[in-house]
């Protein structure tokens, strides 16, 4: 294979089916942010991080690349990579996470480990992804369960960041919206 080609040039790139397609359309700009959220788990992964939370991101990368090639194989084809059972294993893990954290009842500020910030960068590269495939998905028909996958995807990431401080007795930094914030102000 080669890399660097020079057909890119342009502003352009070729679907899986051979179809040019501009760089900047929805569909293009959809799978380049779910790549840039396979590469920030990457990048967590290079941390230290608990295994189980380890474990469930090692799978998540696989099924990113499943919803990439769900968005790069046109609907007429019906090969829907992303399934129901993609899902479940999203909500399941959602549903542990939240019987064994805290209930919160005021807004959490990012950072902690350095496993837990950056799983809140990865939980807003999620939070933009979703953003972007709604928007594709206005304009084409895309596999529905890929936008109900990004959406459980997002919750998920903020439980593991959150799980990842409790697993390592970091106490969340917590604000509500009717805190005086003036004397950060002076």
């Amino acid at each position: 294979m080669v890399i660097s080609t020079g057909k890119g040039d342009t502003g352009e790139t070729t679907n899986s089916i051979g179809d040019k397609k501009d760089k900047c359309c929805t569909s293009i700009t959809s799978i380049g942010v779910i790549d840039e959220l396979n590469s920030q788990l990457g990048v967590i992964l290079t941390l230290e991080v608990n295994k189980k939370t380890r474990d469930i991101l090692d799978k998540i990368q696989h099924e990113l690349f499943k919803l990439g090639a769900d968005l790069s194989t046109p609907p007429f084809t019906k090969q829907n990579r992303i399934s129901v059972e993609d899902i479940d294993f999203l909500k399941n893990l959602i549903t542990a996470l939240e019987e064994k954290l805290p209930k919160l009842t005021k807004f959490v500020l990012p950072g902690g480990a350095p496993s837990a910030a950056e799983l809140h960068v990865a939980r807003t590269i999620c939070r933009r992804a979703e953003t972007q495939l709604v928007q594709h998905s206005q304009e084409k028909e895309v596999n529905p369960r890929i936008l109900t996958y990004i959406n459980k995807l997002s919750d998920l990431l903020f439980l593991l960041a959150l799980w990842e401080n409790k697993q390592l007795n970091i106490k969340e930094k917590l604000v509500g919206l009717d805190e005086d914030l003036t004397p950060f102000l002076d």
